[in-house]
């Protein structure tokens, strides 16, 4: 289980460390729960975070898949449902 480092270095590593060896149930668990909390009562001190996320979770995903989500987007922003 995660736990709370003093460091940012040592949270990183520990994060790190933590991945390597949870599940891929896990880690979505723990992720949008992260999501979850980031977006919390006060999102603008958080934006940077959710951006940072987002922002890497693009750059893992290949072309093809990056074409597929920004349609996706388009149709929420339209108000379709997915």
């Amino acid at each position: 289980m995660p736990y709370v480092a003093l460091l940012e270095d040592n949270a990183r590593q520990d994060a790190r460390f933590w991945a390597e060896t949870a599940s891929l149930a896990e880690l979505e668990c723990y992720f949008l729960a992260s999501a979850d909390k980031l977006a919390g009562p006060d999102p603008l001190f958080s934006s940077r975070q959710i951006k940072r996320l987002s922002g890497a979770l693009w750059r893992r995903m290949s072309p093809k898949e990056q074409a597929a989500f920004v349609g996706w987007i388009t149709g929420q922003l339209k108000g379709e449902s997915a």
